[in-house]
Parts: C-alpha cells; structure tokens; sequence
C-alpha cells in the first residue's frame, strides 16, 4: 500500500459499443475499485455516443470516473489495458468498434503527466 501523500488524482475516460456496453462499464468500475492502490471516488452519468470515423459500427456508451491513486500514470494505463483485455478488447483497427476502451490521464501535486490508449 502507498503512503498518503503519493496518491493522486485521476480520471478515467470509459466507453464500450460491443456486446453488453452497460456491463463492460460496470465490470470497469468494478475491476478498477479493487485495486488496493486505486481507490473509487466518483462516477459520471452514461451517455450514448455517435462513433467518430468512417467505420459503420453500433453507438457508443461513455463514462468518466475519478480515482485517487498512487499507481505511476504507465502502471494505471497498464492496468486499464488489462481490463479492456479481460472483457475481449482486441486492437484492430483505429477508431474501430470496442468491447471496453479506457483512458487515463494523471494530475500530479507538481507538474503534470498522463498516459492515453485509444
């Protein structure tokens, strides 16, 4: 476990158009909540997307969620992509039509650093 002062603030950008999307959300939430080093601190409102891209696929739907975490910005990103792995993610195509995509960007008490898949 990390000491008080290394934790942080971060947001975590949610989004799913295949299969289950409400389910692969909350299983994100969920998944991410258990991290002993991530602790859940609030969760946005769904909403429903357009794709952007010219790849005909279903609509999206989006959430943002705030953690405090003392993860590094590349070991949360990490354990994001583990997540989009265990829910069936597979990296086709960019823009294409994803069971789970998860984004994390990182505010630091000095400076700022982020880590982003798409």
């Amino acid at each position: 476990m990390c000491a008080q002062p290394d934790w942080r603030r971060a947001y975590l950008g949610l989004g799913s158009n295949l299969g289950d999307r409400l389910e692969n959300l909350r299983y994100a939430v969920r998944t991410l909540a258990s991290h002993p080093e991530v602790k859940l601190e609030a969760v946005s409102a769904v909403y429903e997307t357009e794709p952007v891209g010219d790849i005909p696929q279903p609509n999206y739907l989006n959430a943002v969620i705030a953690v405090s975490t003392c993860l590094a910005p590349e070991d949360l990103l990490n354990f994001c992509l583990q997540i989009e792995a265990e829910r069936g993610r597979v990296r086709q195509e960019r823009w294409g039509p994803r069971t789970l995509a998860a984004g994390a960007g990182c505010a630091a008490a000095h400076g700022t650093s982020s880590a982003a898949a798409s």
